[in-house]
Parts: structure tokens; sequence; C-alpha cells
């Protein structure tokens, strides 16, 4: 009996997904317990609808299939699904790249937008599963639900490409299994009930290795690059909540993913490759590629790293090789390393999304040498703090794991113990909870939250609008859309010298050498005349409230320390930033000499805040707006780009880095002070040509107070530093500026020596006597 209902539902499955098999066939294996199916098709139209990502599969295939079906004990063993080894391979669609090039009307965008809207938009709903045969009701029903519930999926050697011009992205994971688990996250045969309407689950990934390589005209890659990522595993666990025992999709997901070990490594030939994959990934987010727009939801899959990840930068050396491909041999000039990061995320539909990111420490270091220039080589004995010129945040070993507090790998949050878990889902309760404080208790670095809400309004407009997003003007103000990115990086030191600077240049011109085609082009802004103009009351329901993108940047305790240049190699390398001239392989030839003592310029700021806002569908507000005859002045504010800069605690002084590796005591050169900006700029301004009155670009700047003081020999030892950089006039000798350092600085430290040994005179003739008993 039970053979009748579930083999349907494991073909259902099968049958979707895999080309040319002959139904009779599974179905007389699946009754025998194994099934084994080998070189076996995907049908790629069917993977494309399902998932209904921006992308097209190529090829995808499975060289294995093996299902095993435990029919003697159904009820305590879960059905086991084997892919041992599965490839695809995607590139982006060609009407995505097509479609923001075309010349179509207004009208034919918004209907394929809305027809693209309409088919993503429930993606969270339709991705589940394919619709399951009907089920009989009782006691069978609940049985095929546990096993549904508890199906194992090992999938092993996991192979997956993406090309686009040039690049091969491709990843391989050697093994990844999903399994159920119970309240202590081990293995067992689980299912939801009345009284706990929780499924807990388990995907391990061993082995992931990410390489990104360069494809000649032919398809063919010549140099393997390294890997961007080695054999790296992770865990993760998924927490699904439901409404009740007959719901087939969870009301909220929590999702938490651990790295315990993680390294990254990007040549300089990887750089340009690795912004496109990341300006991709921009691009079909905010809806800038094509029609594909979302709003401000969006799948992640979330990342967790856990314990400490490398970065580096490295020059690009081929080895020579008989065979071909050949193999490239990486020289590691900039390391990035990381400790205690999370990314964790909590949905709930399409109305909450919320996204947040944190470490616990960081710091950028020098390798080896640049453009010929050893300055970090292995017989320069140069320190590992000179060689370290970014430093964010604590260390694990101090901080401890406060980083994984209420994770799923947190053994005292309520998941971990029995509780239920009460999730926030309100935007107002969110903001009060997660505030910058709490999040950077937490981490100690770097803390952001992303939170996305939608509300649907209610007696107004119509019910069946997606949202603003559709163009549509009797859409507006149907759908309350808000999205809110706070980022706040904790105490940090940044030096800025010669072996830091260049790094930093020489990683922005590599990240410059391709003629990759911008994945979006700035619109027409060319207004439609046959444009619907709204009526009043229209008029009136859009004043109640416009969706917008805010995000608030906020950097806590800053240290920047500016170095006297010991080598100057800018004019090779700004003009190839600047666009001025083609990059080539410049080398130097001129031998390191470290300067001691090194004079410096230090600068402090105690907070520095910068609020971003825009209206989250510019193009659609601003046509509607500019179409009104006399718009409110809240409608022209919601039509600028708003920018509030905020410094507080601003000081710079005179410093100086002795033989040892230490910093003197600053020199004060520019006092506390604090200032503000503030700016706007009008959103296509060519659709407000007959309003001469509406301002394009407005700012405020407030400054209190300011002064700078400086004596002559510290105003021409900030004249030398200056000059060090901008090959301006000729840079002053050792001999003259160590004369100038020990004009400036000792004469301080004899001016502290005295004021102390005054300080100890006192002390010493106001003894108190000595009280005996």
């Amino acid at each position: 009996m039970l053979e009748s209902y579930v083999t349907p539902i494991l073909m259902s499955y099968v049958n979707r997904y895999i080309k040319n098999l002959k139904p009779s066939d599974l179905q007389l294996s699946l009754w025998g317990g194994d099934v084994v199916l080998s070189k076996l098709e995907l049908k790629l139209d069917v993977l494309e609808q399902e998932l209904k990502l921006p992308f097209t599969f190529l090829s995808g295939h499975i060289h294995e299939l093996r299902i095993h079906v435990p029919w003697t004990k159904l009820g305590s063993e879960p059905v086991v699904i084997t892919i041992n080894t599965m490839e695809c391979i995607l590139k982006l669609k060609d009407g995505i790249q097509d479609d923001h090039e075309s010349c179509g009307s207004n009208s034919t965008n918004r209907s394929t937008a809305e027809n693209t809207k309409s088919s993503i938009k429930p993606r969270r709903i339709q991705q589940a599963a394919p619709t399951d045969p009907d089920l009989p009701p009782g006691y069978v029903q609940s049985l095929i639900r546990r096993v549904v519930n508890n199906v194992n999926i090992v999938i092993n050697n996991l192979i997956l490409k993406y090309v686009e011009d040039d690049i091969v992205l491709s990843v391989n994971i050697t093994s990844a299994e999903c399994y159920t688990v119970g309240e202590l996250w081990d293995r067992a045969f689980m299912d939801i009930s009345a009284t706990d309407l929780v499924l807990r689950k388990v995907i391990n990934f061993s082995d992931c290795t990410v390489c990104l390589d360069k494809r000649n005209a032919s398809g063919k890659i010549e140099f393997y690059q390294d890997p961007l990522l080695y054999k790296c595993s992770f865990r993760t666990r998924l927490h699904f909540t439901y409404d009740n025992l007959n719901s087939k999709m969870p009301s909220v997901i929590k999702i938490h993913t651990l790295v315990e070990s993680l390294k990254l490594s990007i040549t300089d030939q990887q750089l340009p490759m690795f912004i496109r994959i990341m300006q991709l990934g921009i691009a079909l987010y905010y809806g800038e590629i094509g029609n594909f727009k979302e709003g401000e939801i969006e799948d992640l899959t979330c990342h967790n790293k856990d314990m400490l990840g490398n970065i580096t930068l490295t020059e690009m050396q081929a080895e020579s090789s008989y065979y071909s491909p050949q193999k490239v041999k990486s020289k590691e000039v900039l390391c990035w390393e990381q400790e205690g990061t999370t990314v964790e995320a909590l949905m709930m539909g399409e109305p909450f999304f919320d996204c947040q990111i944190g470490f616990v420490g960081c710091r950028a270091m020098c390798l080896k040498g640049i453009m010929g220039v050893k300055d970090f080589e292995e017989n320069m004995n140069r320190s590992e703090t000179e060689a370290c010129f970014f430093i964010c945040g604590d260390n694990l070993s101090t901080k401890g794991f406060t980083y994984l507090t209420n994770s799923l790998f947190d053994y005292r949050s309520p998941e971990n113990n029995g509780t239920r878990a009460e999730f926030i889902l309100d935007s107002t309760h969110h903001k009060e909870t997660y505030t910058e404080i709490a999040g950077m208790q937490r981490f100690g670095a770097f803390y952001m939250d992303y939170l996305y809400t939608m509300e649907n309004t209610s007696g107004k407009g119509s019910t069946n609008q997606q949202d603003f997003s559709s163009g549509k003007s009797e859409d507006l103000g149907t759908v309350q859309e808000k999205s809110t990115k706070s980022l706040v990086i904790g105490p940090l030191d940044f030096r800025l010298d010669s072996s830091a600077v260049h790094r930093i240049l020489k990683m922005i011109v590599c990240a410059l050498e391709h003629e990759y085609e911008p994945y979006s082009r700035l619109k027409s802004d060319i207004k439609d005349e046959n444009e619907t103009i709204l009526n009043p009351e229209e008029v009136a329901f859009l004043e109640e409230y416009i969706p917008t993108r805010h995000t608030s940047v906020t950097l806590l305790k800053c240290t920047c320390t500016i170095s006297m240049a010991e080598f100057n190699l800018l004019d090779h390398l700004l003009p190839v930033i600047m666009g001025e001239k083609n990059s080539s392989n410049f080398m130097n030839t001129t031998n390191f000499q470290s300067l001691r003592p090194l004079p410096s310029i230090r600068i402090l700021v105690d907070k520095i805040n910068l609020e971003h806002s825009v209206p989250m569908y510019a193009e659609q507000l601003v046509h509607v707006v500019s179409s009104l005859t006399q718009p409110s002045d809240n409608l022209l504010h919601y039509c600028y780009v708003h920018c509030y800069l905020k410094i507080f605690g601003f000081q710079a002084g005179l410093t100086s880095l002795d033989c040892s590796g230490s910093y003197c005591l600053p020199v004060p050169i520019i006092p506390s002070f604090s200032a503000a900006l503030y700016g706007k700029l009008l959103k296509l301004p060519t659709c407000w040509t007959k309003r001469s009155q509406i301002a394009i670009t407005e700012g405020i700047f407030e400054l209190p107070n300011l002064t700078i003081q400086a004596t002559r020999a510290q105003t021409l030892l900030l004249q030398a530093i200056y000059q060090s950089w901008s090959h301006l006039g000729n840079v002053s000798s050792s001999a003259v500026i160590e004369a100038l350092i020990n004009e400036i600085f000792l004469s301080i430290e004899i001016g502290s020596c005295y004021v102390a040994q005054v300080d100890l005179e006192l002390l010493a003739s106001n003894d108190p006597p000595t009280s005996t008993s």
C-alpha cells in the first residue's frame, strides 16, 4: 500500500529533472528498494524554470544516480538519494545582456518587467518542490510527510562552471550531504508535531575548491591560476519553523554556516575577473541588468566564516612547462587575515528579510617585494609590526566566541535548548535590538545589518499589485517597502607608508586591466510624453509613503598615519589609474633603504558617520512627480539623493617612527574639531528642464571652529612629507630631516622630562608624616 503512494512521489521528482527515463523500469527498480541510473542528462529548461535564475544552463549531466528506499523501515530510516559526479555549465542569459541595450518603448519594457517580476517574485514559494500527488488522509499521509522530511541527499563530486567573456569560474565540491537532525543537531529521523512545529537540517560541504581562470578566444584556458579557495570545508545549519502540520513551506527560515578555516588567494590576473563577478551580483540584485528586478528581496546563501581567513594579492610569474596549459606561479605581495566572521540570514517569505555580517578582527600585511622594490624580502629583517599596515578590531583569543551569540552554533541559543525561538520580525523592534553598540560588542571590528521590509496597505488601490517598480500609476503606494543598511567599523589603525600605498595602487591598476563592458548603462532620462498623469486622489495616496533605500556607515576611533615616502613610483601607477596611459611591466631597479627616524602625520578621528538616502524606484518616481503641475515639497524631497557626512573629534599631529618600530608621542598641529557636510543631487535632471526653479544640486558645510598651529620646523617637516609624495620641488636630505625631527620632538621630550621632574619634587616635599600606632 505504501509503495502506491511513495513511488509516485519519488518518480515525480526524478522524471521532472531527468531526460529519457522509462517510468516502468524506474517503478520496478523502486519496488525492489534500490535504483541505479547511469549517464543521465538533466532537463535544462525545467531547471531554469524551477530555479528562476538569470542564467542559462549550457549543459548538465549526472554520471550516476542511486536511490535507496528502506521499504521495511520506512517510518524509521531515511530514503537516501546519492549522486556521483554531477556537472553543470552556466552562462548569463543572452536576453539579459540585450535587454538593457534595446530601444523598445517604455510600455514594452514595463510589460516585460511585470512579466519577469510575476515569475520571480513568488520564488520562495515555488522553489520548494514539484506539486505532490493527492495524499490520503490519516496515518498514511503522516507517514509520507515523515518520509519526505527525512530524505537524505548525498552528492559526490559536484562541479559547477560559469562562463562569461573570457572568465571561467568553477566550483568543485568533493562531497555534500543534507540530512535531518534532532534538537542536539545529531543525525536523527524527525518530523514536525503539533507541539514542536520545527524541522532542523544540516548540510556538510567537504573540500570546496573555487577556481577563476581566463580563457582565450577559442574557449581554452592557456594558463591555470592558483585556486581562489582550496579545499575548504564548512557546515550549514538550517532551522525551519512551520505554522501548522499541513504547511508545505516554513513560515520562518534561519540559516547559519560555519567555516573553521579559510584561505583566499587572488592573483593580479584574477582580480579584475573577481571584481567582474562581484559587479554581476550587484547588478542582478538591484535589477540593473536587463529587466530582472526583485525589489530588495534576495535569496542569499549564508556563508559563515569561523576562525581565520586569508586573502592574498599576488604578482603573476608563469612557470615554464612543456605541456599546455601551463601553471601560473604566484608571488605573494599582500596578505589579508580575518578572524571570527559570521554571516546570518533570517527571512519570512517576502515581507521580511534580514542579513547580518560581522567579524572580530582583521589585518593587512605586506609580503615580499613589489615592482622590483625589495622592501619586504627575507633578508631585510623587518619586523611584523612594520609589515602590518592595517589593523581593525580584536584578536579572537582575547575577544572570545561572542560572534556566535544566538546563532545556531551557540549552545546557549533558544533553538539549542528546547525553547521555541522568538524571532524579531518587526522593523521597529529589530532596530531597537540590533543597535550599533550591540553589534560592536558582539564582533568588535565590523558589523553590518541589512534589513528589508515590505508591507501591503489595505483599503486603497488594487489588491493585486506587486510593488511600485512595475511603473503603473495605480501601483504607487500600495506596497510599503523599505531597505536599510547599517555598517559599523570598529577601532582601526591604518598606516600609509610607501610599501602599503604602492601595493594598494598596484591592486587598483590590476583591477582596471580589463575590457569588460558594464552590465548596465545609464538609461535615457527623456520623459515619456504619453505617460499617465496622476489624479489628485492618487497624488495624495503617493504622499503617504515612498519606498527608500537608506545606508548608514559609521567609523569609530580611526587612526591614520601617513609616513614620508621611502620610495615613490606613483608617476608610473597614477597615470594608469587616471586612464592617461596603459600599464606596463615597469620594474624598479633601485635598492630599498629604510629611513629611520621616519617622520609621519598622524590623524585621529573619534567618529565618522555617513548617511545616504535614495528613492528605491527613482526613475518611475521622477517621471511621475515631474509631470505634476505643482508637486509638493515632500514629493520633491524624495526625488533627490541625500547625503549627510558628520565628523567628530578630528585632530592631526606630527610623529616619528624610530628604529625599534615605535612611534613617538604626536605633536599637535590641528586640535580636535568637528564638522558636517550635507548635499543632495536631483535624479534624472533632464526630466525637469521645464522647471528652472528646481535646484539640481545643493550643499551645506558646517565648521564651528578650526585651528592650525605649527612652528617653522614643523611647517618645513610637513612640506618635506608632501614633497616626498608629490614629486614637487627638491626632497630634503636625510640629514635635514633628522635635524628637523630632533628640533621638533627632542624639545618636547626635554620639556616633558622637566615637568615630570618638577612634579616629583613637589610630591617629595609634600609627603605626609608617617603615622605610628
